[in-house]
């Protein structure tokens, strides 16, 4: 989602936002063989050479944007990608007793690609990157205790953890609108980017009311999909009309 409201934003669907977004996927699709070659060593050279080959081609786009279309800001526009996930796998605290805080910090960073696509489309870097990467991670974030209050840790739906889980999204909630209130009136993004956040404000309101008897994973993944890219359109044509 960060990546489509970056190049949808710059309006420009050209060759090194294309190299950006499959370098991205690539690196995203290499980390699962690369797992798999530490773990079985019976499909060891299989999964490696699946590995190696998503990350060549990674590696390849990458320094095609770097060196033939001279996007060298990539570099540290990149940096906190990287550094929210290796952070939280590497501590024990983030993985075990603070998930959410842990959740929210990758959330955040992979928010970040929303800039770099800006920045890769038009070869500029401008305010209007930074803007995006917030209101991206502002919204991430929200799936994270959202999800989290539909799942009620496991527990049955009696239970008293689902009335703190709904405080959490509420009181996250709040915030958000909050800080898409500010960042509108600071005019880091235009008025109409609140409108974006409505569906989402819509559903939070209603399942915080009315917690589903049974959850159908499958089903909830495709409709968190499926509002992620209405919030992408939506924040597309908020910018692309103002």
């Amino acid at each position: 989602m960060p990546l489509v409201v970056g190049a949808g934003v710059a309006a420009r669907a050209n060759l090194p936002v294309v190299l950006l977004c499959m370098s991205v996927v690539l690196v995203f699709l290499a980390r699962t063989p690369a797992e798999m070659a530490f773990r079985r060593s019976d499909q060891r050279i299989v999964n490696a050479a699946w590995a190696l080959l998503f990350a060549s081609i990674a590696v390849a786009a990458i320094a095609a944007l770097l060196a033939y279309y001279d996007r060298w800001l990539l570099i540290p526009l990149g940096i906190p990608v990287i550094i929210g996930p290796v952070a939280v796998v590497s501590s024990k605290t983030f993985r075990v007793s603070r998930r959410e805080l842990g959740e929210l910090i990758v959330v955040v960073s992979f928010a970040a690609l929303a800039r770099a696509a800006h920045y890769a489309s038009i070869g500029n870097l401008e305010t209007t990157g930074l803007s995006l990467w917030l209101l991206s991670a502002l919204y991430g974030g929200s799936s994270i205790f959202y999800v989290r209050m539909l799942l009620g840790g496991g527990r049955p739906p009696g239970n008293d953890a689902r009335p703190d889980r709904r405080s959490a999204v509420l009181i996250y909630h709040v915030a958000l609108v909050a800080l898409v209130a500010l960042i509108v009136l600071v005019g880091s993004a235009p008025p109409l980017v609140a409108v974006a956040f409505v569906p989402l404000l819509i559903k939070v309101v209603y399942r915080t009311v009315k917690l589903p008897d049974s959850l159908n994973l499958v089903k909830t993944g495709l409709f968190e999909v499926s509002q992620a890219a209405v919030f992408a359109i939506l924040l597309i044509v908020a910018y692309a009309v103002s």
